[in-house]
């Protein structure tokens, strides 16, 4: 019997480490939405555009504006106006791709009706999933919609409403926020990221963002890039992750 309970007791641990962990996220995000909300933050404060050094993928973008969304997990059909936050994805690598806004940047260069049904998606996005949640907001997925957001901002801004833009602002600064507080995992890209959503926007809090995102980047930076330049992973791909968050950054500013 004590051989058979042991198992329980902890699988019932974890389930309470889990939940409390969601819970103690959750109090961390409504948090951040009452200090965004009694700062001050302008109304139309995009700054600039940094370059997105990931190539756009032009054949999914073209393929969004006919009603589907193709990403490395699947395919789902919905339609020229349809909603892809309120359908079931077909598997978790697609969930994964889809809120982590990587096709977003083969959609803008579609012309103006990408953009538009870029900025469509996003607010669609906000209102569904904007508030924190264990997956969208889990730190992989925040961390490559927080980059989409912060280097494709300014082209959305330009065919929003003020009110969407104030939005889409407070979004991007909430993540940015919420994104830095992350663990020690991957640490320099997080705060690169970071540190570009600080440029994209103006406003003395995002500067304070930009500020604390640098202190981590320049603390964190030479423990990831060895001495040969090198990526502390030795993983070539994780070197030219790294080293194009830093070209974006140098860009923003």
């Amino acid at each position: 019997v004590q051989t058979c309970a042991l198992p329980i007791f902890q699988l019932g641990l974890a389930a309470f480490i889990n939940r409390l962990g969601s819970a103690v996220l959750d109090l961390y995000d409504h948090w951040l939405r009452l200090k965004l909300a009694f700062l001050n933050t302008p109304i139309g404060s995009v700054s600039c555009g940094p370059r997105d050094f990931w190539p756009a993928n032009l054949a999914q973008g073209r393929a969004i504006l006919s009603g589907n969304f193709v990403l490395n997990g699947g395919k789902i059909s919905i339609g020229p106006e349809g909603n892809p936050w309120a359908m079931a994805s077909p598997n978790r690598q697609f969930a994964s791709d889809l809120h982590g806004f990587g096709w977003l940047g083969g959609l803008v260069v579609q012309g103006p009706e990408g953009c538009d049904r870029a900025l469509r998606l996003v607010l669609r996005w906000h209102r569904e999933f904007g508030r924190y949640n264990s997956f969208s907001w889990d730190r992989p997925i925040l961390e490559r919609r927080v980059y989409a957001l912060a280097c494709h901002l300014r082209t959305l801004a330009q065919i929003a409403s003020d009110r969407e833009v104030a939005t889409l602002t407070r979004s991007l600064l909430r993540q940015g926020y919420y994104l830095l507080g992350a663990g020690s995992s991957r640490r320099p890209e997080r705060a690169a990221i970071c540190a570009l959503s600080g440029c994209v926007l103006k406003g003395p809090v995002a500067e304070r963002l930009r500020i604390r995102a640098l202190k981590s980047l320049v603390k964190s930076l030479p423990k990831a890039v060895l001495p040969d330049g090198g990526h502390i992973s030795r993983s070539p791909e994780a070197a030219l992750d790294l080293l194009q968050l830093l070209l974006s950054l140098d860009d923003g500013f």
